[in-house]
């Protein structure tokens, strides 16, 4: 009885120390990272008072705002740089996002950051938007660093029925089809497995990569969540967007009580980024000029922010350059780590930024560079970069341009329509739309024809010529007046250093050539039917086999 009695205190004694551990932070950190899809950085309650977020709002309050911060411009590109910590460029991903009958995917000869934590004893775990292929089992995020995976290969899809634009249908469990999801919405889906995940974690060190659908079109928020702007004075796509906003929100709020339930919140980071600007009639990305698909900085200025008990500085803003390339090597070293020097990321370790609000090490970036003409036309934005001061855009600016909630298309813009009446186009009786739907034949002409204005060619490269902006971002932050003519001494050197940065990436060895054969047009390999109508792995081995 009385050994009984000792192992029973002995046990107690264990258990309390190895909570007090944790909560002294003795043991690895827990790290969540959200990604909202297509976010509005102007989009939450602590920036505007009419949207309804407490739970990121208190997160913020408790945490460190990143004002400074950048994604790519779109969703695919965006998702690759965090995951590897390589720019676009340097990895295969500068073209446009990767599509549903695309044979190819994120090259597999790069580790992505589920990788480097498994080296680290994490248990790793994905939830909600892929979007970096999947016609190649190797493809999947259960082969490429993550235990699990509840989610969805697309870059879109319906968020109750989980159907792609073209009909298929796409959730999976690991890299099967998970038909019960079916009827159930995309952010109650990623909260559900978060939650479990949770629940059934045993104290190992966990990683949890939710990518929420949300706030990324169609237009589907749960009803509770846009009735909460039943009063706001907007559009019903703007409401329903809010409602995602709301819903994402919620469901932050249910992870964060859960981690306290659990007794793992002191022992958590739990960070936050955008994949893009918002969208055209969507999003709001005020103060910022232009919208997701350009590079302009409402394009890929991300909203991003940190929460911790585990956080030197709290209730502040960081206003140091941060790439999403950055988070790779910092998480790898909040975690115990270090990304070898020989893996030549293009990311910077930025721990005391991400935790104490402290300065960047970043002294420059480039949003991207796509000089894939062999393939098409760089049809969301050919290229830009920037130091601590000036930006340079080189080339075609993107898909779209303009200010807060009056951010237009590209093709809607009256300056460019200046421009393709200058070049005898016609360009009447453009319709107005937002979100992914395909243009007109109005529409295409117009945006074709003005790239064509823009284009850059490699003689271009060369000689440092072809159409630019030059914007001075420390006295115009939002990008309103053009530098490029100027010819005050001090503009036309930042111009020459900006174009020598670019023409170096360019011509030197980390640009990533692209191969006709996947970024082509569809694969014929991809048969809808045969697969029963579902995206599913496995169709394009002999295209695309694989290289681990």
């Amino acid at each position: 009885m009385k050994a009984l009695l000792i192992l029973s205190v002995l046990a107690v004694v264990a258990l309390a120390t190895a909570r007090i551990r944790r909560r002294q932070g003795d043991s690895k950190p827990n790290i969540i990272w959200f990604f909202a899809d297509d976010y509005g950085y102007h989009d939450a309650g602590y920036r505007n008072s009419d949207i309804h977020t407490p739970n990121i709002d208190q997160l913020v309050a408790d945490g460190i705002s990143f004002t400074n911060a950048y994604s790519a411009q779109q969703c695919s590109p965006s998702r690759s740089s965090f995951l590897s910590g390589r720019y676009a460029y340097t990895s295969g991903m500068q073209h446009g996002v990767i599509s549903d009958t695309a044979a190819h995917c994120m090259d597999l000869k790069y580790n992505f950051l589920s990788d480097y934590l498994k080296e680290l004893n994490y248990n790793t775990h994905a939830s909600g938007k892929w979007h970096l292929g999947y016609c190649n089992k190797e493809c999947t995020p259960t082969y490429r660093g993550f235990d699990t995976f509840s989610g969805g290969y697309s870059g879109e899809g319906k968020y109750y029925e989980h159907t792609t634009f073209q009909g298929m249908y796409d959730w999976h469990n690991g890299t099967k089809l998970d038909r019960s999801a079916s009827g159930i919405h995309s952010q109650d889906l990623i909260e559900a497995d978060l939650l479990n995940q949770l629940d059934e974690n045993d104290g190992t060190p966990l990683f949890y990569y939710a990518a929420f659908h949300n706030t990324h079109s169609p237009m589907q928020p749960k009803p509770e969540h846009e009735a909460l702007y039943d009063d706001l004075d907007a559009p019903s796509t703007r409401k329903k967007y809010l409602g995602l906003v709301s819903g994402m929100d919620a469901v932050i709020g249910k992870v964060v009580a859960k981690l306290k339930e659990k007794d793992m919140f002191d022992n958590t980071y739990i960070f936050f980024s955008s994949d893009n600007g918002g969208d055209v009639h969507e999003g709001d990305n005020s103060p910022k000029r232009g919208a997701k698909s350009s590079l302009f900085d409402g394009g890929c200025h991300a909203h991003s922010w940190a929460s911790s008990p585990l956080l030197k500085k709290k209730g502040v803003e960081a206003d140091g350059l941060l790439h999403i390339t950055d988070w790779l090597p910092t998480i790898v070293k909040l975690a115990g780590g270090e990304v070898p020097e020989s893996d030549g990321i293009d990311g910077i370790e930025q721990v005391d930024l991400i935790t104490n609000a402290g300065p960047s090490k970043r002294t420059d970036m480039i949003y991207n560079i796509d000089m894939e003409l062999e393939i098409g036309t760089p049809d969301f934005g050919a290229m830009a970069a920037r130091d601590l001061r000036y930006k340079l855009i080189w080339g075609f600016e993107g898909r779209s341009d303009g200010y807060g909630m009056g951010a237009q298309f590209i093709y809607e813009v009256d300056r460019v329509l200046d421009v393709v009446k200058e070049a005898d186009a016609v360009v009447e009786n453009v319709d107005k739309r937002g979100g992914p739907y395909p243009m007109n034949t109005q529409q295409h002409h117009i945006l074709r024809t003005y790239m064509q204005t823009k284009l850059v060619t490699l003689d271009d490269i060369e000689a440092g010529t072809g159409p630019m902006m030059l914007f001075d971002l420390q006295e115009d932050p939002n990008e309103t007046t053009d530098l490029s003519a100027s010819t005050d001494p001090e503009h036309q050197a930042a111009k020459l250093k900006l174009i020598e940065m670019l023409r170096s990436a360019i011509q030197g060895p980390k640009y990533y050539k692209l191969n006709p054969v996947f970024w082509g047009t569809a694969s014929d390999a991809f048969d809808g039917v045969k697969q029963g109508n579902a995206l599913t792995p496995g169709w394009c081995e002999d295209i695309f086999p694989g290289s681990k």
